[in-house]
């Protein structure tokens, strides 16, 4: 007995964290549903209101799927809680941990704010469908695939903190020509000049944070910790950039690309910081 108490409670187990992830996020929830099944409008629990939950195939359907999704992500936790507690416990200190985490989450919060708005600025412009197109997918994807390659190059000559700090600042340094491209309009020579240095530059950050992010991966995880540490570092592109509309409604395009420029700002403090404190090296 005493040693089945231990079992649970024992710190180096992974058994009560579990119990209690699965108490809070599948238990629970089922337990609200079949109360919410047995009340009335009333606020009373009658085994009659379970009876009319049941005749409706579409609650007992929710109910179930429920179940199946609670059931999914207790499994997915599992799954990936130790490859990502691994990333973590590479460096010595929860605070160098924070650290990495924040680094990877603003490095390209420039590039990934103004992103969202680029295709309404082009058009705004005055510029065609087809050629934004024919500029973004044949001069722009060119320009991002000898960016990765130039920045693959450099990484192997320079060395990877080198490298992250030069190809930040060419990542703000970019967004800037954006507002060159404000003040001269429907002019395809210079959204092709603008699209190519922005791209480049592109490429060159998001090769030197991939080489990063499989630094930090452990080989028998590394799909699954590439997995969460991409997802990472694409959460400034799905939520903060969400804001970048509104920003784009209050302001002029020219203060739009300056602030979306100093956004780069943050991510290189923390890099130098990260340097000097040899968190990152």
């Amino acid at each position: 007995m005493n040693k089945l108490r231990l079992f649970f409670l024992s710190r180096r187990s992974w058994t009560l964290p579990y119990l209690i992830f699965s108490i809070i996020f599948v238990i629970v929830p089922l337990l609200l549903i079949v109360v919410y099944a047995f009340t009335d409008d009333a606020g009373r629990m009658t085994l009659e209101n379970f009876r009319k939950f049941l005749a409706h195939p579409e609650a007992v359907n929710t109910f179930i799927y429920s179940i199946g999704i609670a059931i999914l992500t207790t499994i997915g936790c599992i799954v990936l809680g130790y490859p990502a507690a691994w990333i973590l416990s590479r460096s010595n200190s929860s605070y160098s941990r924070t650290l990495i985490l924040l680094f990877i989450l603003l490095y390209r919060l420039s590039d990934e704010y103004k992103a969202p708005m680029a295709f309404v600025f082009y058009k705004d412009m005055g510029f065609s469908n087809a050629e934004i197109a024919y500029v973004s997918k044949i001069y722009g994807m060119l320009a991002t695939i000898a960016g990765g390659l130039l920045g693959g190059i450099y990484i192997k000559r320079s060395g990877l903190p080198k490298a992250l700090m030069l190809f930040g600042v060419l990542q703000g340094v970019t967004n800037l020509v954006y507002i060159g491209q404000a003040y001269a309009g429907d002019n395809v020579y210079t959204l092709s000049l603008t699209i190519c240095m922005d791209n480049l530059a592109a490429g060159m950050g998001t090769t030197a944070l991939v080489a990063y992010m499989a630094s930090l991966c452990n080989v028998a995880y590394s799909a699954t910790q590439y997995a969460l540490l991409s997802s990472l570092m694409s959460l400034p592109r799905d939520i903060f950039a969400s804001t970048s509309g509104i920003l784009a409604d209050h302001v002029s395009w020219p203060l739009f690309f300056l602030i979306a420029s100093l956004m780069v700002l943050p991510g290189l403090f923390l890099l130098a910081y990260m340097i000097k404190k040899k968190v990152l090296s």
